[in-house]
């Protein structure tokens, strides 16, 4: 699941500067909660939700403009606040 994570974090932030070991420990870490969607057994979207911060929140380009991002963003929140 990590390394879809990562390359899902790659694909759509390629501007930001993180070595991949940190970004691999930051997206494993032990209390994350993450919330996926997937189109064809592929990863499309994806949050990951460490105790009340959203750690990561991102959709492929091609997924944009459909309400994942939107409908990830609620149940972030809704983890938050559990």
């Amino acid at each position: 699941m990590f390394d879809h994570l990562y390359d899902l974090f790659r694909n759509c932030f390629p501007g930001v500067i993180r070595s991949e070991q940190t970004v691999r420990q930051v997206l494993s870490a032990e209390n994350n909660h993450i919330l996926t969607r997937e189109d064809n057994h592929m990863l499309t979207a994806a949050a990951v939700v460490n105790e009340n911060h959203i750690v990561m929140l991102c959709v492929l380009p091609e997924y944009r403009g459909h309400g994942f991002g939107s409908a990830l963003l609620a149940e972030c929140e809704d983890t938050v606040r559990g």
